[in-house]
């Protein structure tokens, strides 16, 4: 739960006009155009996102090494605004080196910026087995080498992947229409497959997750949708009223206790 800023000449809690409900902090990548709007669509009254950035515009094997470095450095600046936990908001940058890397890369934000933390690719798991979805069909902008990790960091999860189909772009994600998007998810879609993930910060599919779910019968988790639920649990802010547009993920509201997070003490 958000507080009033301090004025610490005088000692005194002032008034914040917004995020008066939780401050939500997000760490997205330099080049990401997608996630700030994304999100803000999610936003549910009372609730304000905040966002840093971390030197990422293409994702190639050396900028996502280095994100791992820039993260608790930039985290430390978000956290001036004094929210109440900080997401990497950067899927491929959370899963890029398997098992639970998601977790170690949520514990250094935290140890740096004293706010609790966690990451899109936390938040994806955590979306999935809310849903029950063991076995799922991916759509991705990614070249090969990032859908390998992908498969890989879902397996280590305990969550198969049935098919999955890339793009083949490092940079340029959001320039993909959501009518695109929206017809190579159904070419991907596996009838075993439980569900369909589309994964990045940067692909625009918010918009097309109501008619999606309701042409496959299946549910959808996307990478925004998924960062803005598990903060909402965190916040423990239930925003089930949002409607479905959103997805059955949202119908469920955010209860329960969340999973990939990093806590940190209370002072």
């Amino acid at each position: 739960m958000a507080a009033g800023l301090l004025d610490k000449e005088r000692g005194d809690v002032l008034f914040s006009a917004y995020g008066w409900r939780s401050r939500l902090g997000c760490l997205l990548p330099s080049a990401n155009r997608t996630a700030e709007p994304e999100l803000y669509q999610m936003r549910a009254p009372g609730v304000s996102f905040h966002f840093g950035r971390v030197p990422l515009v293409f994702d190639s094997k050396e900028e996502l090494e280095r994100v791992a470095e820039a993260a608790p450095v930039e985290s430390r600046k978000l956290a001036d605004a004094e929210v109440d936990a900080i997401c990497l908001t950067c899927t491929a940058a959370s899963f890029y080196y398997g098992g639970d890397y998601d977790l170690q890369l949520a514990r250094s934000i935290a140890e740096a910026s004293g706010s609790t933390a966690t990451s899109t690719a936390s938040a994806v798991v955590g979306a999935m087995r809310a849903l029950n979805i063991r076995r799922v069909s991916v759509l991705s902008p990614y070249p090969d080498f990032l859908n390998d990790q992908l498969v890989r960091f879902l397996r280590d999860k305990g969550i198969e992947v049935a098919t999955i189909k890339g793009l083949s772009l490092e940079t340029g994600m959001d320039a993909v229409s959501p009518g695109d998007i929206y017809r190579l998810a159904l070419d991907v879609a596996h009838d075993s497959a439980e569900g369909l993930f589309i994964s990045c910060t940067d692909f625009p599919s918010l918009g097309i997750l109501e008619s999606l779910e309701n042409d496959l019968g299946k549910p959808i988790v996307t990478s925004n949708q998924a960062t803005a639920w598990l903060l909402y649990q965190i916040a423990g802010v239930d925003a089930k009223d949002l409607g479905a547009r959103y997805g059955q993920l949202w119908q469920r509201g955010a209860r329960g206790r969340p999973e990939g997070v990093w806590h940190v003490p209370h002072r």
